[in-house]
């Protein structure tokens, strides 16, 4: 006997997104019709036919707050409640970074998501580079929802909390081998209240929300490394990461258990393209910590700059178009045919021409 796993059909997926809603009849009569028709499939087959293990759900493209007729485990508080509450409790974590004092709740539980300006419609969730990469004035809005709390304490339940700042830390440590814990969020209410630079740390994401996380743990690793290497080399260019980043990384990182991993996940050494496909958000991030980062010639090649100088100026040999003499015969009488230049083909070349090109031999009938 087979053991095989099937999708849940839309319709059934819209009555657990929508649970206050009865199916209705011409949905009864649809479920009632597939279950004939397996039921009619099974009898014509002789040998035992496959049987049901399980129902695999899709994974959710959008936060469950955001569904219909969702309850959260704990009661809903709002982002100042729960701050006020929490900033009496012991254990308050207060730290300092280059000589300025911030407050650091943990976040829980927490999922990451998008909306439009000015539209009550999700984007969905949504990796934390797309926020930590962006420049200027925001078009969308970002939000979480999660679990705020001191470390050890039950925690207050938060729901689409408006948020700008995302802070990756151990940046130029090159002695710190992963980033680890150090990323933070700051929300709009953080950055303006009066009780001091409030920031979440963040913890343990929502199960739904862990793959997004996770890429972007790697990603952040990926940011730390690169600024690290920035640092402690000149003039760096793109061909830098096809070995000269990894061999470097190695040294440093080597035996290191989280560090074997991040390289085990990437599977290569060269890491040109994905230093390329993030180009904005690790540009984001050199800028943010010193703009004297963004003066290595590697971001006019992935053109994140105005730089339009990424390759030296050659010395200008021919001050014509140099073509053929076939090509100038069919151009000569042109009006710009002063701007060509005929060439004969070096005879070497011309003869593996003539090789690659078919003989055809004329028939007559």
């Amino acid at each position: 006997m087979v053991h095989f796993t099937i999708y849940l059909c839309s319709s059934l997926l819209f009555l657990i997104a929508h649970p206050s809603i009865p199916p209705t009849q011409h949905q009864q009569e649809l479920n009632f019709e597939q279950t004939t028709q397996l039921s009619e499939t099974a009898k014509g087959h002789r040998s035992p036919i496959e049987e049901l293990a399980g129902i695999s759900l899709p994974p959710l493209t959008y936060p469950k707050s955001s569904y219909h007729g969702h309850q959260s485990t704990q009661p809903k508080s709002t982002e100042s409640q729960a701050v006020e509450t929490l900033i009496n409790e012991s254990g308050i974590d207060r730290q300092t970074y280059e000589e300025s004092e911030f407050i650091s709740l943990q976040l829980d539980d927490f999922v990451i998501y998008a909306s439009p300006e000015d539209s009550p419609a999700p984007y969905g969730m949504v990796s934390l580079d797309q926020v930590a990469g962006r420049f200027g004035k925001q078009t969308v809005k970002f939000f979480f929802d999660g679990v705020l709390k001191v470390p050890g304490s039950q925690g207050l339940y938060l729901e689409k909390v408006p948020f700008r700042f995302v802070s990756i830390g151990g940046y130029g440590d090159i002695e710190q081998h992963h980033v680890g814990k150090d990323m933070w969020i700051q929300s709009i209410y953080g950055a303006s209240t009066s009780l001091g630079d409030l920031w979440y740390q963040l913890g343990t994401p929502a199960v739904e929300y862990k793959d997004y996380h996770q890429s972007f743990c790697w990603l952040a690793n990926l940011a730390k490394f690169f600024i690290d290497y920035l640092q402690h080399h000149e003039n760096v260019i793109l061909r830098h990461f096809k070995n000269d980043f990894s061999s470097w990384l190695k040294d440093l990182h080597g035996p290191d258990p989280s560090f074997v991993q991040w390289m085990a996940e990437y599977k290569s050494l060269d890491f040109r393209h994905a230093i390329n496909s993030y180009s904005n958000f690790l540009e984001k991030q050199a800028w943010d910590l010193d703009p004297t980062y963004c003066s290595h010639p590697l971001w006019a090649e992935l053109g994140v700059t105005q730089d339009d100088h990424v390759l030296q100026m050659q010395p200008q040999k021919a001050k014509r178009t140099v073509v053929t003499p076939y090509v100038y015969k069919c151009f000569k009488n042109m009006v710009w045919a002063n701007c060509l230049t005929s060439v004969e083909l070096d005879p070497q070349v011309s003869a593996n021409h003539k090789m690659c090109i078919p003989v055809r031999s004329a028939h007559r009938d």
